[in-house]
């Protein structure tokens, strides 16, 4: 990204990053944006449950952010 944004928010500076999820067994899960081998950002984020179980690893891009759906699990990530 080439602009500052704000992720739930939290700032996160313009720059290149990795995504991981921490799943948690219930309630909301930890959403970590990684730069050079060390974290940048760790949010929490909450998660809700699917209709239908979802085979593969789909991502969502809409105007609030994004979301992962995957097995039974959605988890949003509200960006600005």
């Amino acid at each position: 990204m080439d602009k500052e944004i704000t992720v739930q928010g939290k700032q996160l500076p313009a720059g290149k990053y990795s995504f991981f999820l921490i799943p948690k067994e219930s309630g909301t899960w930890t959403a970590i944006f990684n730069k050079e081998a060390k974290n940048a950002l760790c949010i929490d984020v909450k998660t809700k449950a699917l209709p239908a179980k979802q085979e593969a690893v789909i991502y969502k891009i809409n105007n609030n952010g994004f979301s992962m759906d995957w097995d039974k699990i959605s988890v949003s990530v509200e960006i600005k």
